[in-house]
């Protein structure tokens, strides 16, 4: 008899681990969804609309609300990692690595007409040829695209431009037999020495990680400042130049600029 009671007392116990176990599980997996909207809401971009662009999206669960704020960059939401170039005046953080895919297709489920003539908020996204950038002040610039850009160096697939001549150009180039990111900014680099565009090599700041430098230099006969950003991928060479003049260029202008050419980064394969 004895042994028949602790036995029914060992099978309760059983029986509430067994549903403390559950209970436990169900918590996890509520944990686990809400991680995972979480994440959704972060990638969600929208584009300015007749309100001014300033969206949001909230989330009802359970009388309990995630809302995301969706006004910012989009480089900014998915806090992409950066490096730095100090210029000696200042310091400039540019964008490493590759965004992934996933972005862009959140991106697209809110605008699938997106092209690479218009901008996406305070956006630029190409996804044809594959690379996204942050526009601070999109109404103060105009873009153009040329899709023969993508086998033509000298043919910018996009110019981010002003009347005044700021200007961002994006441009790909094949890598030849046996270049690596370095050897190819070398290269480059001594072509406009030898054109006299520079007079002395510029500093350059390079991530190897994400295969991806970055430098300025000023043109001493125009008084012009170039800012420019080299990423390798796939064996081609994706370079974001940016061009202005201190003496025509207004101050918003130019940290737009530099802005656009620090962000420019790819999208993830």
């Amino acid at each position: 008899m004895q042994n028949s009671t602790k036995s029914s007392d060992s099978e309760t116990l059983a029986i509430v681990r067994e549903k403390e176990r559950q209970k436990t599980k169900r918590y996890l997996m509520f944990l686990s969804f809400m991680a995972v909207i979480a994440v959704v809401g972060i990638f969600v971009v929208f584009t300015n609309d007749e309100s001014g662009g300033k969206r949001k999206v909230d989330i009802d669960l359970s009388k309990g609300k995630l809302t995301f704020a969706v006004e910012k960059p989009i480089l900014q939401q998915v806090n992409q990692p950066t490096s730095k170039y100090n210029t000696g005046e200042s310091a400039v953080e540019f964008t490493t690595g590759t965004v992934s895919p996933a972005v862009l297709q959140q991106i697209e489920e809110n605008f699938p007409s997106i092209e690479p003539t218009v901008f996406v908020g305070r956006n630029f996204v190409n996804k044809l040829a594959g690379f996204l950038l942050t526009v601070n002040h999109p109404e103060s610039w105009q873009v153009s695209y040329n899709p023969g850009g993508m086998m033509n160096p000298l043919l910018p697939i996009n110019q981010i431009f002003t009347a005044d001549g700021s200007h961002l150009n994006i441009t790909r180039e094949q890598l030849m037999f046996g270049q690596d990111l370095e050897t190819y900014v070398t290269a480059s680099l001594q072509n406009i020495l030898s054109l006299g565009v520079i007079l002395d090599y510029p500093e350059v700041s390079y991530d190897y990680a994400s295969n991806t430098a970055f430098l300025s230099y000023v043109n001493p006969y125009t008084s012009g400042e170039t800012y420019q950003k080299v990423v390798v991928k796939g064996g081609y060479a994706y370079i974001a130049t940016a061009n202005y003049n201190n003496m025509l260029s207004n101050a918003q202008r130019v940290s737009d600029l530099i802005e656009m050419v620090a962000t420019f980064t790819l999208i993830g394969a």
